[in-house]
């Protein structure tokens, strides 16, 4: 069925299929995608996989070269990409070398960048919101989010919670 589906896709749209949060997908899923990838069919195709396989490896290593005074801008991405390999090569089967062409670290979300995607939903919610009260439900949503590292600078799940957190804080400010 998935085959099927795939495939009348592919002809209609043409080349690309993303699958995020593939370390939580089942490992035969996973699976039998990997076999489309090897299939002529689907040799224009782009595979996209969005995994944190790495995630708290590449905080460490970023918190770690903070700590040696660098900026995010100034980290090699070449490290970044190695310490991402190493997680693909150590972790469970399901992550089959073979499919991986190519690596590209996300770094973690900091709180400036969390705070422009709360702004972002509430002034499309609130279109002609004052700025003094933009700032204050902001504030207010980002204590409702994780964040962690040194002076927790950086998100624990990007802008992923940011609409369920922003219907929170809206609700309670309305009581």
């Amino acid at each position: 069925m998935l085959q099927t589906f795939t495939k009348e896709k592919n002809i209609i749209c043409r080349r690309m299929y993303v699958f995020d949060e593939v370390d939580s997908l089942p490992d035969n899923l996973l699976t039998t995608v990997a076999s489309f990838m090897v299939s002529p069919f689907f040799s224009k195709t782009i595979f996209v996989f969005l995994s944190d396989v790495a995630g708290q490896e590449i905080y460490e290593k970023i918190e770690t070269l903070e700590m040696h005074n660098f900026t995010k801008d100034q980290i090699d991405h070449n490290k970044l990409v190695k310490v991402v390999q190493d997680a693909v090569v150590n972790s469970p089967p399901k992550y089959d070398s073979a499919m991986v062409q190519h690596i590209v670290p996300f770094l973690p979300l900091e709180r400036d960048h969390v705070a422009k995607c709360i702004r972002k939903e509430i002034t499309q919610r609130i279109p002609f919101i004052r700025e003094k009260d933009l700032i204050r439900l902001t504030e207010m949503v980002l204590k409702e989010l994780l964040f962690h590292g040194f002076q927790d600078k950086y998100s624990k799940k990007g802008c992923k919670n940011v609409v369920e957190k922003v219907n929170l804080v809206l609700a309670r400010d309305r009581l």
